[in-house]
């Protein structure tokens, strides 16, 4: 591979992945959303979209500046593709918010997932000397049922999530419908040396 073509595939590399957790970025998962789209109406099949926004991410980059906030980032970037399929899709689209794209055979595999998005992000980050406790607010929209556009399946994925983070609670939505109840939504910061 020539020195252009190196060049060039490292600039489309960037133009699709987020600069920070070098996850694939909106560009990219609306591609990756589109590719889902294109094989589920073929194969008669469901995927879904999840839409995640951490709650009270803010008084992390207040307290602890925005280096951790940024580590802390990349590292709920590597737990969150830690625990879906090499074929499903984590993004980054934005800020503190992320996107998972995942395949499904039934409407029980949601669930599944949710809980493990929600285990996974039980279990404090340790960036440097800080043990972060961060929560996600959730929503869920499926193919076909919620839409069968990649903006609406966002749209109802964001929906969902913000019902859940006005709802108060931890809880999770599928196309606006309350899911569960899962305990109180919040950030727990604390130094993990001053345990």
């Amino acid at each position: 591979m020539g020195l252009l073509q190196k060049k060039m595939a490292q600039l489309q590399a960037q133009a699709l992945h987020d600069y920070l957790t070098g996850l694939p970025n909106r560009a990219l998962l609306a591609d990756r959303i589109r590719q889902a789209l294109a094989k589920a109406t073929r194969e008669r099949s469901s995927f879904l979209v999840f839409f995640l926004d951490l709650d009270g991410f803010k008084p992390v980059n207040d307290m602890y500046g925005h280096e951790v906030g940024d580590r802390l980032l990349v590292d709920i970037g590597k737990r969150l593709q830690s625990i879906i399929r090499e074929e499903d899709t984590v993004a980054r689209i934005g800020g503190d918010e992320f996107v998972i794209l995942a395949s499904v055979s039934s409407s029980a595999d949601g669930t599944f997932i949710v809980r493990k998005i929600e285990e996974a992000m039980s279990r404090p980050f340790v960036v440097g000397d800080y043990s972060i406790h961060v929560t996600a607010s959730i929503g869920q929209s499926a193919f076909p049922e919620d839409g069968n556009s990649i903006e609406e399946l966002l749209w109802k994925a964001d929906e969902a999530m913000y019902a859940n983070k006005h709802s108060g609670r931890a809880r999770t939505y599928f196309g606006g419908i309350a899911a569960g109840d899962n305990g109180n939504s919040s950030v727990e910061c604390e130094s993990a040396a001053g345990r």
